[in-house]
């Protein structure tokens, strides 16, 4: 099997006084590991053993808020 580079990366913004926004991906290139030589007789297409998911990237927004602020005195 080759050799295969794998970026995750998440960019966050705050907003409001509590909360924030980030955007996100793992796997941001969608790289997917070599084909299982095998497949046609097994019926998966991707080996069950990789350093990384067979799924492609994942891509998401997350919004978060802070309940319990510190009072600003």
């Amino acid at each position: 099997y080759g050799a295969s580079f794998i970026v995750d990366a998440e960019v966050s913004w705050p907003f409001m006084e509590n909360a924030s926004i980030a955007i996100g991906a793992n796997n941001l290139l969608n790289t997917y590991p070599d084909e299982n030589p095998g497949a046609l007789g097994v019926g998966a297409l991707y080996p069950e053993s990789t350093p990384f998911g067979f799924n492609g990237g994942f891509y998401y927004v997350r919004l978060s808020y802070d309940w319990l602020w510190n009072s600003r005195d």
